[in-house]
């Protein structure tokens, strides 16, 4: 079946870091029959953390993603290391006073269309006992796709959900990714890596990055690559986030990588690698410094090895 109704469950494996990072032989322990209310929860979205990698705790968010209008956000947590006695998978959930809504395909020029796929959370990371995270949403004020960011807050404690849906102003956003942007210890900054898209040859697409200041302020959208052309790489709607990720630099505070997609002049889609600096940083105006790169990878579609060579 498609992967919206032939879903059956989620599982997670869980690793030994450490083992992994010297060589040693890795154990594992896998878990599944990760339910709430007898229903399987779909799209576990793993939480990193945001300065630097946490634990033992693990926590994973997931949602109702192919639903129109809802506002239950999946709580989960694997509360020790794996081979810790009595360590459990936990799955409770919070309300939060934003809903979220399966989005539309994001428009371009000539009617030509990019898939959005659903509204589950795709990027997530925890500073100061709290978790930020974004997603796909339908933006109800424009009828496009947008960027839904949620913030959990007192993880560990009395947990409260809130949420913001940003909206593009010329078109669509699509798939979100996060990282913690904090320069203090205390700071819950973080940037919002984004692709952009829209309906008219003055709006290609393109990627880009928000600034959200921990405290409920957003920066206007930073281009890292404005598009060259729409995309039109295949019959039907074209892929849209594949590439789109973000990194917090772990050694120099308030720096952040980002991966995202923009259209090519042959309508095929490309990949901009750019980076981003805090606002307050010395002589910085938060521009990117994009790198551009192509690609080939082969043979497509690959078995057990492919080559990919970058220019």
């Amino acid at each position: 079946q498609p992967w919206q109704t032939g879903f059956n469950q989620s599982i997670c494996w869980q690793l030994d870091l450490d083992n992994a990072y010297s060589g040693d032989s890795l154990e594992s322990r896998l878990w599944f029959n990760i339910q709430f209310g007898g229903n399987p929860v779909r799209n576990l979205c793993p939480v990193q953390g945001g300065s630097t990698p946490m634990g033992p705790n693990l926590y994973f968010l997931s949602n109702r993603n192919l639903t129109a209008g809802n506002d239950t956000v999946f709580i989960m947590e694997i509360t020790d290391t794996m081979n810790a006695p009595g360590a459990q998978f936990l799955v409770d959930y919070g309300i939060s006073n934003q809903q979220y809504s399966l989005p539309p395909n994001a428009m371009q020029q000539l009617n030509q269309q990019l898939a959005t796929n659903d509204a589950r959370w795709l990027d997530a990371f925890i500073e100061n006992g709290n978790i930020q995270f974004v997603g796909n949403t339908l933006d109800s004020a424009s009828g496009r796709s947008g960027l839904y960011h949620g913030i959990v807050t007192d993880v560990t404690g009395a947990r409260t959900v809130t949420g913001t849906i940003l909206a593009n102003p010329n078109g669509d956003y699509g798939y979100p990714a996060i990282a913690w942007m904090g320069m203090n210890p205390a700071d819950n900054d973080a940037l919002l890596a984004i692709n952009f898209a829209g309906p008219t040859a003055n709006d290609k697409p393109g990627c880009g990055a928000i600034y959200y200041d921990g405290i409920g302020g957003y920066s206007p959208l930073v281009v890292a690559k404005a598009g060259l052309s729409y995309i039109n790489a295949i019959t039907g709607v074209d892929r849209w986030g594949d590439y789109t990720g973000v990194q917090r630099r772990y050694n120099e505070n308030g720096v952040v990588w980002m991966a995202g997609t923009y259209g090519k002049a042959n309508r095929d889609p490309g990949t901009c690698v750019a980076e981003f600096h805090h606002p307050t940083i010395v002589g910085n105006t938060t521009a990117p410094m994009p790198m551009d790169f192509d690609a080939v990878a082969f043979p497509n579609p690959a078995m057990d090895m492919m080559t990919l060579e970058l220019s």
